[in-house]
């Protein structure tokens, strides 16, 4: 056997014993994961992960435990790290699970980015097209929020400016009358009513 074919053989083989060890460590992450065990699963998809960076598999894996574990932040990047892959089927459930990741940051838009996507590579996909519409529409209640929030203020802003316009006129009216009043003794009631200071009022809003 010449030198070449040795050494091709022993590329196999380290090949092979490199494939049989991630498939083993995302199998044990895989048992974990289906008793919901998911501290445990995601130790062996971490290892799997960190062990064979290229693997679209252990990253995607990975990402489903730290999403279970409430880790969403560090999910979305395991996502990430899968849309690059040139398997199809695992393409399409990396960008809905990132959809599902991204809702649960309140991040609506890019949640809305992904569900398209996965629809987009399996326009079947029921549930994708539920959350896309799901998110939608908890972004056209929080756009509606703020625009309501917007006119409420402009209208308080606007208010307060009355009164303080209003507040200054009272004032140099009020100086005006007490100048053309002043020796009147016919008008001291008039002068008596000036002088109080107005009653500060709170405005009770309706409950309903």
């Amino acid at each position: 056997m010449s030198l070449k074919n040795t050494a091709f053989l022993i590329f196999l083989v380290c090949l092979m014993i490199g494939c049989g060890n991630l498939r083993d460590k995302i199998d044990k992450g895989n048992r974990y994961y289906n008793l919901k065990k998911y501290y445990d699963a995601l130790q062996h998809y971490k290892s799997a992960a960190q062990k064979f960076p290229q693997s679209d598999i252990a990253h995607y894996d990975f990402g489903n435990a730290l999403y279970k574990s409430g880790k969403f932040t560090e999910a979305a990047e395991e996502y990430r790290q899968t849309l690059a892959s040139e398997n199809r089927v695992l393409r399409q459930k990396a960008y809905y699970n990132l959809g599902n990741t991204y809702l649960k940051l309140g991040d609506l838009k890019y949640a809305i980015n992904s569900y398209k996507n996965a629809l987009n590579l399996n326009h079947r996909d029921f549930d994708a097209k539920c959350n896309l519409e799901f998110a939608l529409e908890q972004l056209r209640k929080m756009q509606s929020q703020r625009e309501n929030q917007q006119e409420q203020e402009g209208k308080e802003a606007r208010r307060q400016e009355g009164k303080d316009e209003q507040s200054e006129m009272s004032r140099e009216d009020v100086m005006r009358m007490l100048e053309a009043l002043k020796g009147d003794e016919k008008n001291l009631q008039v002068l008596q009513l000036l002088h109080r200071i107005p009653e500060k009022r709170v405005q009770v809003e309706k409950d309903w």
